[in-house]
């Protein structure tokens, strides 16, 4: 039985304040939304299918999965294995619509699931992505959906990336991607800041005064290098391959290396945050780290470790890696920092929902229905009356 109410009844206080305010501002978002489209009646939206692989993995997750389910007969939730918290599954509002979590080289099983679900009906199909998981996968869909396939949705730059050697990227309007969306640009600094305010909760000797390394200075990287100097922390190294990017960290005052310069560095650092998302965690990595440093990654450990490196990760039990004698933990079991199990209740995980009533808004337009007002400007509005009253 579905327990979603019984969240609201058991759980701690402050876990159940967090789950209203999440849950409020979501009902708040997509009533706009909803409101702005021209949609006859709720029947229309049950004539669809919509594949989500998304995080579960904090009450915010967990608000917005519940409204498009509230909302969608047909969604079925595909929880991103690397991030997921098993004790918010018994609160999703329709459990039955939950397909087994699985990492990327068992996914291949998902899409004979998903194959098997879209054989029961003929409606438009819509699919959302975090982190690529479709991408190899997707020409075969299209080929087997052909315009049933309305929309492809990606969320990450990493599984943006992905796509791009696809023939369905290449020829089709109907990706979309909001890897580089300016509200994108507000959850890559929230993922900053959430890991900067549970550092001591990730790492139990964390001090200012030991060495950093950071792989890679997209956004969520910058952020992270500026919260740093500003906690105090001063021994701090970007590594950096793209020449603008590492630049642009000189510029602002980072020492910057590229990867090939890492190598001459060996057990120099104590902590390392790896952001790359394209297997950023080389042997060169492990070499300039110390014995018994951590190493934490944003995306999952398997985006982020070159392959030898996932491969003796995997054996060796998933919490720490043994390299040239030297004991590296891995923080999180090697499963995203910004969505452990100290981030699940944070309250700056409420800003998601400016990004996904932007995504739910794209699921309306490739289903056919016009927008016929602005929903960004009466949700912004109404959310900060919320929050002020």
């Amino acid at each position: 039985m579905n327990k979603v109410k019984s969240f609201l009844q058991y759980a701690p206080l402050t876990n159940r304040l967090t789950y209203l305010s999440a849950h409020q501002i979501a009902e708040l978002f997509y009533r706009q939304v909803l409101a702005s489209y021209d949609i006859a009646s709720s029947e229309d939206l049950k004539k669809c299918v919509i594949f989500c692989c998304a995080h579960l993995s904090t009450a915010v997750n967990l608000s917005i999965c519940n409204h498009w389910v509230s909302i969608f007969e047909n969604v079925y939730l595909i929880p991103k294995k690397a991030s997921l918290n098993t004790s918010l599954l018994c609160h999703v509002a329709n459990p039955t619509r939950i397909l087994q979590a699985r990492e990327r080289s068992d996914f291949d099983r998902t899409i004979g699931e998903i194959k098997a679900i879209l054989s029961e009906s003929d409606f438009p199909v819509i699919f959302f992505d975090i982190g690529g998981y479709f991408a190899p996968y997707v020409d075969e869909i299209s080929e087997l959906l052909g315009d049933r396939l309305r929309l492809v949705m990606e969320d990450t730059a990493n599984g943006h990336v992905k796509y791009e050697n696809t023939a369905y990227f290449a020829t089709s309007a109907s990706f979309k991607s909001v890897a580089y969306d300016s509200y994108k640009m507000a959850e890559n600094v929230m993922v900053a800041s959430i890991i900067l305010g549970h550092l001591r909760s990730f790492i139990p000797d964390w001090s200012s005064y030991k060495s950093t390394l950071v792989i890679g200075y997209g956004r969520i990287g910058r952020s992270l290098c500026f919260g740093l100097r500003s906690r105090g922390v001063k021994n701090l190294v970007v590594v950096e391959s793209d020449k603008a990017r590492s630049f642009m960290a000189m510029a602002e005052g980072f020492p910057t290396l590229t990867p090939s310069q890492l190598s001459q560095e060996v057990s120099r650092f104590d902590y390392c945050f790896s952001m790359s998302g394209r297997h950023g965690v080389t042997p060169v990595v492990l070499s300039a780290l110390k014995n018994n440093s951590y190493i934490s990654v944003v995306t999952s450990y398997d985006d982020e470790f070159e392959k030898s490196i996932k491969d003796l990760f995997e054996l060796g039990g998933r919490e720490a890696l043994r390299w040239d004698g030297k004991t590296i933990n891995v923080v999180n079991s090697g499963r995203p920092i910004n969505l452990s199990k100290f981030a699940v209740f944070d309250a700056r995980n409420l800003s998601l929902h400016f990004l996904f009533g932007r995504i739910f808004a794209s699921f309306l337009r490739s289903l056919g229905f016009e927008q016929v007002s602005d929903w960004e400007k009466i949700a912004y509005i109404d959310i900060i009356n919320e929050i002020q009253s």
